[in-house]
């Protein structure tokens, strides 16, 4: 939380319009038309570069520019999302359809890549911390496993805008994003005192 806070306290003194989940401390890069990638792509455009040279330099000297904070981090993670769709139709995120999670998986993993590429590019220049950011950076796709859900807004209630989504109850647009997401040592020494349990209970 105390990580969450920090980076959203210096995104907004940066004047950066990025999402920072208050208990994760995970960063969506959901910057409306100019962060969208274009449909069955990951390619990058020009303005979504332009706010990953702000973002990054920022986040990496808040996990790392302090050794209290840096020694309890584990992994840095860029994951990528697609909305559940296959070939222009829905396609229910519980579904087994291998050939629809297949395809998105492979495009989400791309995306994430594709901002891990550029991040430690020559063209983002030099930043405090790049080498140890670029140590501990994980790049993962999750496909639409996480496809975010549609909420009524002002003048449209929840049912209209299903009823005129391709992605019915989800978000076809929000869902293709990439978070940004850090992983705790103690997450990891967490979910492995659970293995061990629940191997002795057995």
């Amino acid at each position: 939380t105390n990580i969450a806070n920090e980076l959203a306290d210096q995104f907004k003194k940066a004047n950066i319009s990025a999402y920072v989940e208050p208990t994760t401390g995970n960063v969506l890069l959901d910057m409306g038309e100019d962060f969208l990638f274009k449909k069955n792509s990951y390619i990058l455009n020009r303005r979504a570069k332009k706010t990953i040279k702000k973002i990054i330099p920022i986040y990496s000297k808040v996990l790392f520019g302090s050794s209290e904070i840096k020694d309890k981090i584990e992994s840095f993670n860029v994951v990528g999302h697609a909305s559940p769709t296959h070939r222009g139709r829905y396609v229910d995120p519980g579904s087994t359809n291998s050939r629809a999670y297949s395809y998105n998986m492979f495009l989400s993993a791309q995306r994430a890549s594709s901002i891990s590429t550029y991040i430690f590019s020559s063209r983002t220049g030099k930043f405090n911390y790049k080498s140890t950011l670029q140590r501990m950076t994980r790049s993962i796709g999750k496909g639409y496993s996480s496809p975010i859900k549609l909420k009524a807004r002002k003048g449209r209630s929840l049912a209209s805008l299903k009823k005129k989504s391709k992605c019915k109850e989800y978000h076809c647009k929000k869902s293709q994003r990439v978070e940004l997401s850090f992983t705790l040592k103690d997450d990891i020494k967490s979910i492995n005192d659970l293995i061990k349990m629940s191997k002795e209970n057995k």
